[in-house]
């Protein structure tokens, strides 16, 4: 990766600045994210982009969802790089009321800068609450 040494991005309910400057993340999603019904609007997905040892100065970056049924939503934003070169750098962004309007397959891309290729991609399905017990697993 050309802007950083490795990078993650992670998909949950909540993100929260801890004291101490502790990252504290809720309701993880590690695959799918299951609904209890659909239609409905999310109240909040939260994402997450850890990057280690920067490589190279950015000022801009965007994320972008796509689910199924639903136009992509583009969230863009700035970022401040002074005096981050070689450090370890979290970039974070809650998107707040998200219609859902059915199942199947989702995706969201982080895209440095004006790169037209996404650096990083997380799939995932969106899925309707059918088993009790994984359900209550993947619920927040």
């Amino acid at each position: 990766m050309k802007y950083a040494r490795y990078a993650a991005l992670i998909l949950c309910d909540d993100v929260r600045e801890e004291v101490g400057g502790k990252l504290s993340m809720m309701g993880i999603y590690h695959k799918d994210v299951v609904l209890p019904q659909m239609p409905m609007v999310l109240r909040s997905l939260c994402v997450c982009v850890i990057l280690n040892a920067v490589k190279n100065i950015f000022s801009k970056c965007r994320f972008v969802l796509s689910l199924p049924g639903n136009k992509p939503l583009t969230v863009n934003l700035e970022t401040e790089m002074e005096g981050k070169l070689g450090s370890d750098v979290i970039i974070s962004s809650i998107i707040a009321n998200i219609p859902v309007k059915s199942s199947g397959k989702a995706k969201i891309q982080f895209f440095f800068e004006n790169d037209s290729r996404a650096s990083l991609v997380r799939d995932f399905d969106i899925l309707l609450k059918t088993d009790p017990k994984r359900s209550q697993q993947q619920i927040s």
